[in-house]
């Protein structure tokens, strides 16, 4: 997993579990996930055997991100405790698992993964999905697809995941597109979240049509402005040198700031001095990006900003 997919997950694990989310038992009783930063922060310093020792706790949100943690740490000597927990009570915990044991080399673990996929717990059924969408599993892609456009926050997030892990990355844009088109704000708004971290052409393109839809309200095309912004590609400058001038104030103000502070075009600095006019400072950046446009192909990221 990429550092980014790690981030989604411990980001999400912390909003799931800090919210005390209740998972339906094997037995119809409640467990109470909940969990910490302060934990989290705990579980990153432990070693092999006490991260071993949480697997055991009594409290699933422990479980589970003691599981997580040893399959983004790749410690293949924890599989045998990862493969006690495939018939723990929570779904959570069981999905976590089943991940944490493919990551480790069992293969074997995409059986108790596919029997999350139909889970009444909708957040398990998705984190399921990712590493058997990454192998290709229709149905696996059928889950995420479905989930995608799911009301349940995390649901959605971690199905957007599974999407990008897919060999078939149309259907994967194709389900995001569906996404932008949906009636709640919300499924919309991830979806526009989902694309500006996604880092090509074909994101940006879809954001910039969504942007100039006549039916996309004024504080959505804030929204998707400023996931141009965070796409971080060649592919995004031109669109933001245009959104200088754009009607919205905060829209245009957003996108100068990025070509300046973020993504550190070369002359904005003396641009942005030489006029308030807005249109002759995206003018001057235009001149420039006509002459640079040609060095650079537009999936490529932008340089990272120097450190001082």
């Amino acid at each position: 997993m990429n550092i980014k997919s790690v981030l989604l997950v411990i980001v999400s694990t912390v909003s799931l579990l800090c919210v005390s989310a209740c998972v339906v038992t094997s037995a119809q009783k409640r467990v109470t996930l909940t969990a910490s930063t302060s934990i989290l922060d705990e579980i990153r310093t432990m070693d092999q055997a006490a991260l071993v020792e949480l697997l055991k706790s009594p409290e699933g949100g422990k479980r589970l991100l003691a599981a997580h943690e040893i399959g983004a740490r790749n410690l293949v000597g924890c599989l045998g405790s990862i493969q006690a927990l495939f018939t723990d009570p929570a779904p959570r915990v069981r999905a976590y698992a089943g991940v944490a044991a493919f990551k480790l080399g069992d293969k074997n673990a995409a059986v108790i993964l596919r029997t999350l996929l139909t889970n009444s717990d909708l957040v398990a059924a998705s984190l399921a999905a990712e590493p058997l969408v990454s192998t290709g599993d229709a149905k696996a892609l059928d889950v995420a697809q479905m989930l995608s456009k799911n009301e349940n926050f995390l649901a959605r997030n971690y199905a957007y995941t599974a999407l990008w892990s897919s060999p078939n990355q149309d259907i994967a844009y194709g389900a995001l597109a569906a996404a932008l088109a949906d009636s709640s704000d919300g499924i919309r708004w991830d979806a526009i979240t989902a694309l500006g971290k996604r880092h090509s052409i074909r994101a940006v393109e879809m954001l910039v049509a969504h942007l100039n839809a006549a039916s996309t309200p004024s504080e959505e095309r804030w929204k998707v402005a400023r996931s141009i912004a965070k796409n971080d590609t060649w592919a995004s400058v031109p669109v933001l040198i245009d959104l200088v001038t754009d009607s919205n104030p905060k829209i245009a103000f957003l996108a100068a700031r990025y070509l300046l502070n973020v993504h550190h075009i070369k002359n904005a600095l003396s641009a942005s001095r030489s006029s308030d006019s807005a249109k002759i400072i995206s003018d001057e950046w235009r001149l420039w990006w006509n002459q640079e446009k040609n060095k650079h192909t537009p999936d490529s990221r932008l340089p990272a900003p120097p450190t001082h």
